[in-house]
């Protein structure tokens, strides 16, 4: 874990649909949730593509 992020665990929540499902729409409104009740909670927003190949291959190395 990065030690910017100064917890211990950190949530990860995957969403993956068809266009026109209303995925943008449903995790924005979950962020106003969120930043509603806890506004210290960070949120990050990662979107792949068939064009970005291996989708692990974006992210960071954690290390140990």
């Amino acid at each position: 874990m990065p030690p910017a992020c100064g917890t211990k665990y950190v949530q990860v929540t995957c969403t993956a649909f068809l266009t026109g499902y209303g995925k943008t729409t449903l995790l924005m409104q979950w962020h106003e949730v969120l930043r509603q009740q806890a506004p210290e909670t960070g949120v990050a927003w990662l979107s792949l593509d068939e064009a970005d190949g291996e989708p692990l291959s974006c992210l960071p190395d954690s290390g140990p």
